[in-house]
């Protein structure tokens, strides 16, 4: 039997759930950043709540699987983040929750969509295969750009 899901909209509630994705993130790509990332978690909870309107939640029931959210930045919209619980992944989640940002995005009146990933991020082989261009590398990130006017 094939698991349901479901996304809605964040709530301020669903904060704990993108703390540990977004620690796991760190945790996984960029440790050495741990202690630095915690010490500015007032920043952190602060963009999160500003960024509720655009944070999208993906569960199973009542159980949550992951989550993503975008911010806008002039006439783009950012990709800030998104992930999926590592036993969630492989099952089409992270892609769906990338057509939902896109979605929420242009519905917005956002020309483009960007992100920075690492090249060695899962995000960047999600974002490439939707059709995200590449546009330029800063530091250890790798820049992308998906067009909504076409």
């Amino acid at each position: 039997m094939q698991t349901q899901y479901s996304i809605r909209r964040a709530l301020a509630s669903d904060l704990p759930v993108v703390y540990i994705g977004e620690l796991d993130s760190i945790r996984q790509s960029e440790p050495q950043i741990e202690v630095p990332w915690k010490d500015a978690m007032r920043v952190h909870l602060a963009q999160w709540m500003a960024a509720l309107d655009r944070m999208f939640i993906i569960e199973s029931g009542s159980e949550a699987a992951g989550y993503c959210f975008w911010v806008a930045q002039g006439r783009a919209a950012v990709l800030t983040s998104i992930y999926v619980l590592p036993e969630r992944r492989r099952n089409g989640l992270g892609r769906r929750l990338l057509d939902y940002c896109i979605t929420d995005a242009r519905a917005q009146g956002f020309d483009k969509l960007i992100l920075g990933v690492r090249p060695d991020s899962f995000a960047r082989l999600l974002c490439e295969k939707v059709g995200f261009v590449h546009t330029h590398d800063v530091g250890h990130y790798r820049h992308y750009a998906y067009s909504m006017t076409e």
